[in-house]
C-alpha cells in the first residue's frame, strides 16, 4: 500500500463522507448528527476513526468507526463497538478493508468488542451445522425438535403443514453433526404481497440463529419485492430483537411483540430459544 496511507480521527468532513456513502450506497439509516452526537457524547478518546485514503489525492478509501462503552462494573471488561465498516465501491476486493479492520481491533485486545452490521456480517456457517432447505428434512426430526419448544401439546399435525405445504414461503433447518435437529425458522409473504415476516423461528443457540437468518435472507428471492421484512419475536427474549436489529443494520420493524397470558396456569416456554413465533393470533409460541 504504498501510496496509500492510514489516517486516525481525520475530522469532520472524511467522518461526514462516510455516512454519507453508508447510506448512498448501502441504504443505512443515518441521519447526519452523527459526528456531533458521537464526539460529544463520548469522552475525548473514546471515540476513533480509522481510514484508509490515497496519498496524493486525499481521497477516503476505506473507514471504520469505534465507540469505547467504559464499564461501570470492576468485573466486567470495557465493550468496544465496531461499526460505519467501509470500502469505496472502486476498492472492494483488494483487501484494503481486512487491514484496516485489523488495525481498529487492536485495541480491543483486553476488552469485549462487538461488531455492528448488516446481513453480510452475520456468519453464514458454524463448524459441526449444516443448513438445509426443509424439504431435504425428515418430518419426525423436526416435529421431535418442536417437542423440545412445545412438550405438553400436541401440533404436530400444524407444524408439519405449516412448514411443508404452505405456499409464498421459504423455511431452512438446522441440523448438527449427529443430524439432529438445532433449529428452524420460516420466511413468509403477507396477505398484502408488499411485506414479509419471519416466524416460527427457533433454534438451540445464539449463533445457530445468527447462521440460520443469514441463509434465510441469503438463499431466498421471494422477498425482492417486498417493502418490509417484519419479525414475530417474543418481549422475552431480548437476544431475538438484537440479532434482528443486527441483521437489519437497526432498521427493524416488528409485525408483532408476542407476550401471552394463562387462565389456569403458566406453561413452561423456552424462551432462550424462541426468535420468532407462529402468527400473531393463535399461537402462544
Amino acid at each position: 500500500m504504498v501510496n496509500f496511507e492510514l489516517v486516525i480521527n481525520p475530522g469532520k468532513e472524511y467522518f461526514d463522507e462516510l455516512i454519507a456513502m453508508t447510506a448512498k450506497t448501502e441504504g443505512w439509516a443515518v441521519t447526519g448528527n452523527e459526528y456531533t452526537e458521537f464526539y460529544h457524547g463520548f469522552e475525548d478518546g473514546l471515540i476513533n476513526m480509522y481510514m484508509y485514503r490515497e496519498i496524493e489525492s486525499k481521497k477516503m478509501i476505506s473507514a471504520v468507526i469505534t465507540a469505547t462503552y467504559q464499564s461501570t462494573n470492576s468485573a466486567v471488561k470495557d465493550l468496544i463497538a465496531v461499526g460505519y465498516y467501509y470500502v469505496m465501491p472502486e476498492y472492494r476486493g483488494r483487501k484494503f478493508g481486512l487491514e484496516l479492520f485489523k488495525k481498529a481491533m487492536e485495541p480491543a485486545e483486553n476488552k469485549n468488542a462487538t461488531l455492528i452490521g448488516d446481513t453480510s456480517n452475520l456468519p453464514k456457517s458454524l463448524k459441526g451445522i449444516t443448513v438445509k432447505d426443509v424439504n431435504e428434512v425428515d418430518v419426525f426430526k423436526i416435529l421431535e425438535f418442536d417437542r423440545i419448544i412445545v412438550p405438553n401439546h400436541d401440533r404436530s399435525k400444524y407444524v408439519e403443514q405449516c412448514l411443508y405445504r404452505s405456499e409464498r414461503q421459504v423455511v431452512k433447518v438446522a441440523l448438527d453433526s449427529q443430524n439432529n435437529v438445532v433449529g428452524y425458522a420460516r420466511l413468509s409473504g403477507l396477505l398484502n404481497n408488499k411485506a414479509g415476516s419471519i416466524g416460527p423461528f427457533y433454534s438451540d443457540s445464539n449463533k445457530i440463529a445468527e447462521v440460520l437468518l443469514a441463509r434465510l435472507l441469503d438463499d431466498s428471492s421471494i422477498y425482492e419485492a417486498w417493502e418490509t421484512l417484519n419479525p414475530r419475536i417474543i418481549s422475552s427474549n431480548g437476544r431475538a430483537l438484537e440479532l434482528f436489529r443486527k441483521a437489519s443494520n437497526d432498521k427493524i420493524k416488528l409485525e408483532c411483540s408476542m407476550h401471552s397470558q394463562f387462565t389456569k396456569e403458566l406453561l413452561p416456554v423456552p424462551e432462550e430459544k424462541v426468535y420468532g413465533f407462529f402468527e400473531c393470533g393463535l399461537s402462544y409460541i
